[in-house]
């Protein structure tokens, strides 16, 4: 729900966004979907047998019928397509009788989308792409930006804005001379100059901009990982209540 945009020039500080996501938009499963290795960079899910993800969707569902679009990881949708439910829902969008549910074939992933969406009128996009980033060492690798353990739920595609203010320069009256300014983006500046002795060329880019998530009260975050667990040896202990 934050993000910081790192200050060039003071080492350690930053501009903090907090979108300020709503407590009360926060879902867990009734059972895990899968384990990870290593919670602090979740890489890879170990399904957990016993879960029903489409049902968990489903619930989110039902609370708020004005969702649209549901937003997972390719990793997490590959349990809700394995799943029993999965193949469930298929066959019914097919009028096939099931005798044995494991004599159904796993659906497709295309396959899966068509029925749920047809079927809860909700579309699902996947994420798995990875973005190329620069440390301040100078060395790029890429990452990803996405948490594969975290579904969002969203009432519209648009999930926010960038938004931008106008620089000093971007008033000709304040472009000093022997700069040439071009606008390559709306909301950026670069400028181009020379020195001599010896002849050398800068060129430099800059913008006052931040991207802003808007209508956060319409946004809906399930974790996947987060349901809670029981302590069976405590549970077992007591024997007061039903």
């Amino acid at each position: 729900g934050a993000t910081v945009i790192r200050d060039e020039t003071h080492q350690g500080m930053g501009l903090r966004l907090n979108f300020k996501y709503l407590p009360e938009n926060q879902y867990v499963p009734k059972t895990n979907w899968a384990t990870v290795d290593d919670p602090d960079k979740p890489q890879a899910l170990t399904p957990v047998d016993g879960c029903k993800p489409v049902s968990d969707l489903v619930d989110v569902l039902t609370e708020h019928p004005d969702i649209s679009f549901i937003i997972m990881a390719y990793e997490a949708f590959e349990i809700v397509r394995k799943s029993d439910e999965a193949k469930e829902l298929v066959a019914k969008g097919t009028n096939t009788t099931i005798a044995d549910i494991n004599t159904i074939v796993t659906p497709t992933a295309s396959t899966f989308q068509a029925a749920f969406e047809k079927e809860y009128s909700v579309t699902i996009m996947l994420d798995k792409r990875l973005v190329r980033i620069e440390t301040p060492d100078g060395v790029r690798h890429k990452t990803r930006p996405w948490d594969i353990t975290k579904v969002v739920f969203m009432t519209t595609e648009q999930a926010g804005a960038l938004v931008y203010s106008d620089l000093p320069e971007d008033d000709p009256n304040d472009q000093v001379e022997g700069v040439q300014y071009q606008k390559p983006f709306i909301y950026a500046l670069m400028s181009m100059w020379k020195d001599n002795d010896p002849l050398r060329e800068f060129t430099a880019i800059e913008a006052e901009a931040a991207p802003i998530i808007e209508n956060v009260d319409e946004i809906y975050r399930f974790d996947i990982t987060g349901a809670e667990e029981v302590d069976a040896t405590a549970e077992a202990a007591d024997v007061d209540d039903s």
